[in-house]
């Protein structure tokens, strides 16, 4: 897993940020607007997820007319959403580390067929890749906090790209997030996703040796 960022490398980020190739940051921002999601364009380009970050930032706030880059954000700006970027990041690894090694707990009939790593394919990479008893592909997507209505697009991505290695085989979709909206629920109905919310378990133990549990 990366070592999260400290405050030196962050700022030292941003400042790459703001000195970065207009044509990267068009390239960017063209992928994001495909719905790419951002740690797709982070390997495909190879640049900081921070950065994409950053980037993606510019186009929601309106900064991006016309392909040209309009006011800047400012540097401590661009740091603090590189830190959140980082952070969303790791906690999404940490979920795909847990998840792999718990996968019985979302289902003890799926059994991961990755070889413990994302799978790449033509779309990106698919972050658990599992099969269940009927003999099923089951493309499995993580996402921290509230699912993006781009997952789906991103799932359905996935999907389409191993039925065009194999169409042999049934391909189905999982997307596992905090919380769902009501368009993301609709269109999960309709393309036949199945959403799966998560939560967590945080135990507290006492000095005098009582235990308790709370649930978040």
């Amino acid at each position: 897993m990366p070592r999260p960022p400290t405050h030196h490398s962050a700022r030292r980020n941003a400042l790459k940020v703001r000195r970065m190739d207009g044509s990267i940051k068009n390239q960017i921002r063209e992928l994001l607007e495909s719905g790419l999601a951002p740690d797709e364009v982070s390997r495909r380009l190879g640049v900081p997820k921070g950065t994409v970050s950053a980037v993606k930032a510019h186009i929601t706030m309106g900064s991006y007319v016309g392909g040209a880059a309009g006011p800047r954000l400012s540097e401590s700006d661009v740091a603090e959403i590189e830190d959140a970027g980082n952070l969303k990041f790791g906690l999404e690894r940490d979920m795909q580390s847990a998840l792999r090694q718990n996968i019985h707990q979302l289902d003890p009939t799926l059994r991961i067929i990755d070889e413990g790593k994302e799978r790449r394919v033509d779309a990106g990479f698919i972050d658990i890749l599992a099969a269940d008893e009927a003999g099923s592909v089951v493309v499995i997507e993580l996402k921290s906090g509230e699912a993006p209505e781009t997952a789906i697009t991103q799932l359905l991505s996935y999907i389409g790209s191993l039925r065009i290695e194999d169409d042999s085989r049934s391909v189905r979709g999982m997307l596992i997030a905090r919380g769902f909206s009501t368009r993301v629920r609709l269109a999960a109905h309709a393309a036949g996703i199945q959403l799966v919310a998560y939560g967590f378990n945080f135990s507290f133990t006492l000095l005098d040796g009582h235990a308790s549990e709370v649930s978040a």
